[in-house]
Parts: C-alpha cells; sequence; structure tokens
C-alpha cells in the first residue's frame, strides 16, 4: 500500500460526499435526485471494492504487530458492515421508489451515518497507515 493509494482514498470520499450534498442541495426526491443516489452507490460499491482489495490486506498486515491498530480495525470493520448494509438499503430502495415523505429523514440519516464513517475512517485508519509509512 502507498501514500498514493490512501490520496485516492480520500479523494473517492470527497467524490462521495460531493454527490450526496448535490443531492442535499436539491432536497427532495426527484428525477435528478434518483441519478445521483445511482452515481453515489456506484462511486461508494467501486470504494468499497477498492478498500477491500488494496487497503485492508495492508491494515491487517499493520495490526499483526500492533494492539492498537489492532483494535481499531475490528471495531472499523464491524462498524462497516452494518454501515454499508443499511447505506445499500438507503440507497436501493430510493433509487427503485421510496416515498418523499419519508426521504428527508432518510437521506439525513443515511448522510449523517456516512460521513460521520468517512471522518472515522480517515483518522483513525488512513492516519495510523500514513503514521507508518
Amino acid at each position: 500500500m502507498s501514500i498514493a493509494l490512501v490520496k485516492e482514498l480520500n479523494g473517492d470520499h470527497r467524490t462521495i460526499l460531493g454527490t450526496v450534498a448535490r443531492i442535499a442541495n436539491i432536497g427532495s426526491l426527484t428525477p435528478e435526485t434518483r441519478t445521483l443516489l445511482r452515481e453515489t452507490k456506484e462511486r461508494l460499491v467501486s470504494h468499497l471494492g477498492k478498500e477491500e482489495r488494496e487497503f485492508y490486506p495492508a491494515m491487517r498486515r499493520l495490526a499483526e504487530t500492533s494492539l492498537s491498530i489492532e483494535a481499531k480495525l475490528k471495531i472499523m470493520n464491524q462498524e462497516m458492515e452494518s454501515i454499508a448494509a443499511a447505506a445499500m438499503r438507503f440507497l436501493d430502495e430510493y433509487i427503485a421508489g421510496g416515498t418523499q415523505a419519508n426521504f428527508g429523514q432518510d437521506f439525513d440519516a443515511f448522510r449523517r451515518a456516512l460521513s460521520e464513517r468517512i471522518q472515522r475512517e480517515e483518522f483513525a485508519l488512513y492516519s495510523h497507515f500514513l503514521k507508518s509509512a
């Protein structure tokens, strides 16, 4: 793993959050919103795959020699499973249908969970990698 990979992953985060911000600016469930939700899902799936293939194996190797990294990695992995599943349920529901009445509240919960996860990932994991690089 390289510093370039961390920069690329951070760039993915900015792109995903930028698309989510565009959805927030629209503020309602429209055809454009559905297109942006589809883009968000595609980018998120691609990003998660990249992390799983390239980032997390290297972090697991670092965790073999660091109890603090091992503990953080374990927590982050457990958290990721639930957040990713909830994010995909939200995206699938509103890409295919969903109701305007529930969209605002559901979108706010999705956006908050995604933003908080990205912050924790960047500060708790990416920073550990960069310190060891």
